[in-house]
């Protein structure tokens, strides 16, 4: 009895033993994991992931965390420490290094290490650091070689201006200053071979400045007038010139009233620096107005991104405007009005003060002869009688009108016809028939003439 308890307690530690010795030991978590450790002259980033939510990739996802968090904390050092004095440019190139500052990824990230990870059964964690040094290494590695790439741009640029081609001045500028963008918390300055040192973004930004608003527009006149002739149409030739040369590709924006309301466009120079405007479809009664014309600097700027800075800082590249008045000269009229009566020729003539008041409130001079007018307005009308019952009388008017020019040709007619007039008796039937034929020739047959002469 004493031997089988004896022996069951021996059983009993022993496995008791195989137990314990079967567990795996759990290494104490690094300090790193509960305190982010500070190293002088290395930039740190620590990234953790919980197994639980990503179960197939924590490890992936701690990391890029890590870098995260690297990538943060070189941009808070960079914008604590840098400087703006090399900034104030303009308003762009200030905007352009928050935006890029701000911007910093894993993707710019070059020499880091990874330093330790850690992984219990529910996280994993990443140790990643990054030498300051090196990283400032590289950096000016990149710095030089974007100087270096927007000097060739700055070239181009100035190639660009000696042959007047603004829109290659502004594409190689953009992109020299593109080139810089992360960088422009640092000094810029480019030194050649033979030692000769260049404000990179400075000779960008003031070439640009300079060539648009060195542009200037002229016109063979400063104003301009329009004719019935020709329906008041007209063509002004703006020419664009950057130095006295003709800038091809420039693309102008122009304004001028039609009527009560502007009336905007643009035109784009040809290879001989021109633009073609075309001025048209004025309103009836219009006696005048001016074309404006400017440069238009958002069109230097159509195939940038969106969200580009350059897109909102290019309205302030502006350059001198061009004003041509522009002068709608009378309609010189000579009127042949003919009146009658059953044939006759009638005694109080009613057509003519309605016609020429309705003519004369839309730019027409009326000429007393024909040599000199522009227009010959012939109205010929006749009243015949209609009938009458019930002591009443009708009597109808009939119109005809026709335009010709100064060569004879018939521009337009229109024909008016059973203009009824009813009255006691048939002097008073005829003047109500006249009365009435001279409110039709006025609210249509004048307004339809004028919209004629005016293109319309």
């Amino acid at each position: 009895m004493r031997l089988t308890s004896l022996f069951a307690g021996v059983l009993c530690l022993a496995t008791l033993a195989g137990c314990a010795g079967s567990r795996t030991a759990v290494a104490p978590a690094p300090s790193w994991t509960f305190e982010s450790p500070v190293k002088a002259g290395y930039y740190i980033g620590i990234g953790s992931a919980s197994k639980l939510v990503h179960p197939l990739d924590a490890d992936a996802v701690a990391k890029q965390q890590a870098l995260d968090n690297l990538s943060r904390e070189i941009r808070v050092q960079v914008k604590s420490t840098s400087t703006t004095k090399t900034l104030q440019v303009n308003d762009w190139l200030s905007e352009s290094f928050n935006f890029s500052s701000e911007s910093t990824t894993k993707e710019d990230l070059e020499g880091f290490t990874l330093v330790d990870t850690y992984a219990t059964e529910t996280e994993v964690m990443v140790y990643y650091q990054l030498s300051k040094a090196e990283h400032a290494r590289i950096q000016e590695a990149k710095r030089q070689a974007a100087l270096a790439l927007s000097m060739e741009h700055l070239e181009t640029a100035r190639a660009a201006r000696g042959l007047a081609q603004v829109q290659q001045v502004v594409d190689a500028a953009v992109r020299g200053l593109d080139a810089l963008r992360p960088f422009l918390d640092k000094p810029l300055v480019h030194v050649g071979a033979d030692g000769t040192e260049t404000s990179v973004p400075l000779e960008l930004v003031g070439l640009l400045d300079d060539c648009v608003a060195g542009l200037q527009l002229a016109s063979a006149d400063s104003s301009v007038t329009l004719n019935v002739r020709d329906a008041f149409r007209g063509d002004v030739v703006v020419t664009a010139l950057l130095d006295g040369k003709p800038a091809p590709n420039v693309t102008l924006s122009y304004r001028y009233n039609r009527g009560e309301f502007p009336t905007r466009g643009e035109a784009v120079t040809n290879a001989q620096g021109e633009a073609t405007i075309t001025l048209e479809k004025f309103e009836p009664g219009k006696r005048g107005t001016a074309l404006e014309v400017r440069v238009e600097p958002k069109a230097f700027v159509q195939g940038l991104p969106l969200m580009h800075p350059f897109r909102q800082a290019a309205e302030g590249l502006q350059s001198v405007p061009l004003r041509v008045e522009v002068t709608l000269a009378p309609i010189e009229v000579s009127l042949r009005i003919e009146e009658r009566a059953f044939g006759k020729k009638r005694d109080q003539a009613m057509l003519a003060p309605a016609i020429q008041q309705a003519l004369q409130s839309a730019n027409v001079s009326l000429l007393a002869t024909d040599a000199d007018a522009d227009m010959i307005l012939t109205v010929e009308a006749d009243a015949r009688p209609g009938g009458s019952g019930q002591g009443f009388t009708t009597v109808y008017t009939d119109v005809v009108g026709t335009v010709t020019n100064r060569e004879g040709e018939v521009l337009f007619t229109q024909t008016l016809t059973r203009i009824k007039g009813i009255q006691l008796d048939l002097p008073r039937a005829t003047d109500a028939a006249y009365s009435k034929a001279s409110e039709e020739i006025t609210s249509d047959f004048v307004p339809a003439l004028i919209r004629l002469w005016h293109g319309f």
